[in-house]
């Protein structure tokens, strides 16, 4: 009996299990809204916020350091606060504020 329905029988995964493939569907964002900073601008450069996390609640039992992923404004350097986002329209400049 080979290897594979042995496992299939006694309950195990198999060995060298396939990846779950992840399905991407394409969306064409050029059609969608923009987002702009309260300046203006509509760049933004990823950054990293740390935390540092005391031993009482770390997994590892010792003060570790946590990552948070941000966005900073390319222009301000103000951090992107999703409750102050303005839609930025594309041709006229002019900014109108999402309720």
């Amino acid at each position: 009996m080979s290897e594979h329905k042995l496992r299939d029988l006694s309950g195990l995964p198999p060995k060298n299990p396939k990846p779950m493939q992840i399905q991407q569907i394409p969306i064409d964002v050029t059609d969608e809204q923009r987002i702009a900073c309260e300046c203006g601008c509509r760049y933004f450069i990823p950054v990293l916020e740390l935390y540092t996390v005391s031993a009482l609640v770390s997994p590892l039992g010792k003060d570790t350091l946590a990552q948070k992923p941000a966005l900073i404004c390319m222009e301000c350097k103000k951090p992107w606060n999703p409750e102050e986002t303005k839609k930025g329209d594309d041709g006229d400049g002019t900014l109108e504020k999402i309720i």
